[in-house]
C-alpha cells in the first residue's frame, strides 16, 4: 500500500489540493469547507463510481472519461461553489 500511496494517492492529492486551493483563493469555491475535505470528497465520489461500474461499461469509461467524471464534477461544484 505504501508504494501505491506514494505513486498514486500522494501525487493526485498534491495536484488536486493546488487546483482546489487556487479556486478557493480566487473566490470561486467556498471557504466553508476545507480544501482537504473537498479533495477527499471529490476523489471518494470518483473512486466509488469506478468501483460501481459494470465490466461492460469500463471500456466506455476509459474511452470517454468526461462522460463519467463530468456529472460527478457538476454535482461536486454545485455544493462547493461560493454563494453570491
Amino acid at each position: 500500500m505504501a508504494e501505491f500511496y506514494d505513486r498514486v494517492v500522494a501525487r493526485h492529492r498534491t495536484d488536486a489540493t493546488a487546483v482546489f486551493q487556487h479556486y478557493v483563493d480566487a473566490g470561486d469555491l467556498s471557504r466553508s469547507v476545507t480544501v482537504q475535505a473537498m479533495v477527499e470528497q471529490f476523489y471518494g465520489a470518483v473512486l466509488m463510481h469506478v468501483l460501481a461500474l459494470r465490466t461492460a461499461d469500463r471500456e466506455h469509461a476509459r474511452a470517454v472519461p468526461g462522460d463519467h467524471v463530468g456529472p460527478i464534477v457538476e454535482v461536486f461544484l454545485g455544493g462547493a461553489r461560493r454563494e453570491p
